[in-house]
């Protein structure tokens, strides 16, 4: 079984501790989440038991998505969410001092609201 550290030991320092950082925001958030380590994608998927699938991390080359599952009916100040997509919407981070610890956690609890909706 592939755990999360798998998949970010492939990447430089600098992408596993943005991964790792994000990782940290995503279940302090929301307790209950799990995570699971998606070889397949290469990422790492972030589920809440009444919600399914909410987000997931995706280390790159030089950088990290935060991936919101229902992103495109999440609201964002400043544009934050990228993508131009049906469904999903990602933020993309190429450093820790990217990383604003207030608005993810404003977006991870709106995405499990949006999907608890559902």
């Amino acid at each position: 079984m592939v755990a999360p550290e798998d998949i970010l030991k492939e990447n430089s320092e600098t992408v596993q501790q943005i991964a790792e950082q994000l990782r940290h925001i995503v279940l302090s958030t929301i307790p209950e989440s799990t995570e699971k380590a998606c070889p397949g994608w290469r990422g790492i998927g972030f589920r809440k038991p009444q919600s399914g699938y909410v987000c997931g991390i995706f280390p790159a080359q030089g950088s990290v998505r935060l991936l919101f599952e229902h992103g495109v009916q999440l609201s964002t100040p400043n544009d934050m969410l990228q993508d131009d997509g049906k469904q999903t919407r990602h933020i993309e981070f190429a450093g820790t001092a990217d990383i604003s610890v207030k608005s993810i956690i404003l977006l991870r609890l709106g995405a499990v609201a949006l999907k608890a909706k559902t």
